[in-house]
């Protein structure tokens, strides 16, 4: 009998990993949870009257609890069943007073452990469900994303604001402020299992060969794909972003959820938008399910944004199969040109766009004289900059694009790629997020912040972090004078505390933070009509000085060659400061 039990503990990066593979043939997620469900309906009561027969004597034939709390562990998570008159608000507060939080149902074996619980004490018990707004906007209590739900056809219009869990099993809405018997509080566990997720190379092969140890059983590992409608993209079922693939057809046009994606015993991924279906090319009755339990935290990267800023310029990326001359015309139609490379910092910065994209995307170099020679880029730039792979490059072709690694290769221009990358000058690109370059702009910063009351205790910084080094926005110089604060702080962007003036990494699109603007002064007098310029200079300056004097931020030092703006939010600007020597 081949085995249904696999282990993967392969230290990769410093993190272990367990990987499960769930039996022969097994069928897909949709069945297997079913068949859960009705083991869960008959074996759950029985387990739940021998967890609690030495607390509670026939409690739900009385219907009278002699414990006001039943505390249940289940798939290494654990659940508190508060049992008194609650509103959703005060359910809340109970749970965070015993260090727990009302619960996010997430998965349908989880519905289906609590929905057994429910019926068992015959309550109505509130969950972490709420509406944010007026528009149906229910979110979890805890900010998990709500990826699946058991409403009642009761509730057809959803009314009020706040979800409770029916002794039926079903969701329904409720006022905050009405009372229910109790609510559940849980502890999310440590280890989640999911569905199989691939991060990287080694973890594909080694996914691949164990694969190859089911015979000629089965062609095809399940991979845990779904489709993210909001951020038009695929993502892992346990939540985190693609940072890595291995697609046969290269990047995938997905619009829909009904989508069924493996790994093949050939190692390259597949994927059908007809779901199971007799019009699939993957086999249901040749695939296997495959479930991963991570050992240790999940560590995940945010999504690329649709706009990326370097410098005084911004990028996007076209995710989209297209030739080279297709490329170069979508971004002439936006206003801007294929990207264009001139020194290391810039190749870093592009590096890592398509690293993280995880699919090779053209850039502006191409020749068209007929000889693969005589490169330049499209936006008439000069073609200062030259990488070993150029010298030494073995591909051949007239346009060139990055590959998932960031190496210069050559295709011909009208063969198609998985995208490109486009580039424009800013409008404004004289002002930029707040960038420090040494320790005594560090301070100065930090001592108009910390003056005024309504600042809040962050601002964001203009510092770009990637693998190998990390850079400011405004000129792509390398990043010399820093200030961390000490600490394991993990993010792709950072900000500076505005208490203490440390700096720290966050999540660029999860945390929020103040904006403050660094420009360089614009000089008020020209080559000619001194005596005119100096009376306006003059004429300004005064005006300046009664206005800074009246809002009590004049710094009698002189005047400054930089102004940092700040405002509540980016379009925005509360007031204006200056340092000197700059």
């Amino acid at each position: 009998m081949i085995p249904c039990l696999l282990q993967y503990a392969n230290v990769i990066q410093g993190v272990q990993k367990a990987v499960v593979m769930l039996g022969k043939a097994c069928p897909p997620p949709l069945h297997l949870f079913m068949a859960f469900l009705s083991l869960l309906k008959l074996s759950t009561p029985h387990f739940v009257w021998q967890l609690h027969k030495s607390k509670c004597t026939n409690a739900v034939e009385n219907q009278t609890q002699e414990v006001s709390t039943v505390t249940l562990h289940y798939q290494n998570v654990t659940y508190t069943i508060i049992l008194k008159n609650l509103t959703w608000f005060e359910a809340q507060e109970e749970c965070l007073q015993n260090n727990m939080q009302l619960v996010s149902i997430t998965k349908q074996y989880q519905q289906a452990f609590l929905a057994a619980q429910v019926a068992q004490h015959n309550y109505q018990l509130w969950i972490g469900l709420s509406n944010k707004d007026d528009r149906n906007n229910y979110q979890w209590s805890d900010g998990k994303h709500v990826q699946f739900s058991r409403w009642s056809n009761d509730d057809g219009v959803l009314v009020d604001d706040c979800v409770y869990l029916d002794s039926d099993g079903f969701w329904k809405t409720s006022e905050c402020y009405s009372k229910m018997p109790g609510a559940i509080c849980y502890i999310p566990g440590d280890q989640n299992a999911s569905l199989l997720s691939i991060k990287d190379e080694k973890e594909n092969d080694f996914v691949v060969e164990q694969l190859h140890s089911f015979g000629g059983f089965a062609q095809w590992l399940r991979l845990g794909l779904m489709y993210e409608p909001a951020d038009n993209l695929l993502k892992w079922y346990d939540e985190t972003q693609l940072t890595y693939n291995n697609w046969r057809l290269g990047r995938p046009s997905v619009k829909t959820n009904n989508i069924i994606a493996g790994v093949n015993l050939d190692g390259f991924w597949d994927i059908d938008t007809q779901g199971y279906s007799r019009y699939s090319h993957i086999d249901r009755h040749r695939s296997i399910l495959a479930c991963k339990i991570e050992m240790v935290p999940k560590e995940d990267k945010s999504p690329l944004p649709k706009v990326l800023y370097y410098g005084n310029y911004s990028y996007w990326i076209l995710q989209e199969k297209l030739s080279w001359y297709k490329a170069w015309g979508e971004c002439k139609q936006n206003g801007g040109d294929l990207a264009s490379i001139h020194d290391e910092s810039q190749q870093v910065f592009l590096e890592d766009i398509v690293k993280r994209d995880g699919f090779p995307l053209w850039f502006g170099l191409s020749s068209h004289n007929g000889s693969e020679s005589d490169f330049q880029w499209s936006d008439g730039s000069t073609f200062d900059y030259k990488p070993w792979e150029y010298e030494h490059s073995h591909s051949s072709g007239n346009c060139f694009y990055l590959d998932t690694q960031g190496l210069w290769n050559r295709l011909k221009c009208t063969d198609n790629v998985d995208g490109a990358i486009c580039y424009s000058p800013l409008k404004n690109s004289s002002a930029t997020v707040l960038t420090i370059k040494d320790a005594e702009e560090n301070s100065f910063v930090i001592t108009h912040l910390k003056e005024h009351s309504f600042i809040t205790g962050r601002v964001w910084l203009g510092l770009y972090t990637h693998a190998k080094s990390s850079n400011w926005l405004d000129d792509g110089s390398e990043v010399k004078y820093t200030n961390w604060a000490k600490g394991k702080a993990s993010g792709e962007c950072s900000i500076i505390f505005s208490t203490n003036g440390t700096w720290s990494q966050i999540d660029c699109l999860k945390d929020q933070s103040r904006v403050v603007c660094k420009a360089p002064q614009v000089s008020n007098h020209t080559g000619g009509a001194i005596a005119v310029a100096v009376f306006i200079i003059f004429a300004f300056l005064a005006g300046l000085i009664y206005f800074l004097y009246k809002k009590k931020r004049l710094q009698w030092g002189g005047f400054s060659s930089v102004r940092y703006e700040r405002g509540m939010h980016d379009d925005e600007t509360d007031s204006m400061f200056t340092r000197d020597g700059d």
